[in-house]
């Protein structure tokens, strides 16, 4: 599991579209892992 902070402009589509390149980028990176999951969160003093 991976958590993603996306600033609060930041539409819904763009931060699902840049956790799909994070993800992509882990996986070629790394091969030894099987998946990965990102959670798209607002930034901490959003929360």
């Amino acid at each position: 599991d991976l958590h993603v902070w996306f600033h609060g402009d930041t539409t819904l589509h763009e931060a699902h579209r840049l956790s799909h390149v994070v993800k992509d980028r882990i996986l070629s990176a790394h091969p030894q892992v099987a998946d990965a999951i990102i959670h798209i969160e607002p930034p901490p003093s959003e929360m």
